[in-house]
């Protein structure tokens, strides 16, 4: 059975008290603030993000030109490999698959969450070879009105 932990509060020395409604302010003054910087990078780095990819595609062209895995330069090496992916669009069929081939290979290690506490919840009793851990944590939502 999992146990519910509660994360150590964070001990600042030498600040100044501050009520739980400043603290809250502060927090979603930084989140927002933070969230910007974010969006601003994000917004900056586009423009180096849409090069980078043509040069990619150049480099590229340029490889398949000359029939090459690879291309050295006194300033780096450009090579080939392959980017895989494997994305589930219908579980059932993929399922149904796998059962009848017995593939469980292709079956990841690790089982739902949600599942597993709803199980424990109704049993009362641990799952073989699960570990679950809970923690409290403090999220912070923002004022429906805007906080001011």
């Amino acid at each position: 059975m999992s146990e519910v932990m509660e994360r150590p509060a964070v001990t600042t020395p030498n600040r100044a008290p501050m009520t739980p409604d400043a603290m809250i302010e502060k927090y979603v003054a930084l989140r927002d603030r933070k969230k910007a910087i974010e969006d601003r990078h994000k917004t900056e780095l586009a423009p180096f993000n849409e090069l980078l990819d043509k040069l990619e595609g150049w480099l590229l062209e340029a490889l398949n030109a000359a029939d090459l895995q690879s291309m050295r330069s006194p300033h780096g090496t450009a090579y080939k490999s392959v980017r895989t992916a494997a994305k589930v669009t219908d579980w059932k069929l993929a399922l149904d698959f796998i059962l009848e081939r017995k593939l469980y290979e292709l079956l990841e290690a690790r089982v739902s969450k949600t599942a597993a506490f709803a199980i424990i919840d109704e049993t009362k009793l641990p799952i073989p070879g699960v570990d679950t851990t809970s923690e409290v944590v403090v999220n912070i939502r923002r004022a429906s009105g805007g906080g001011k």
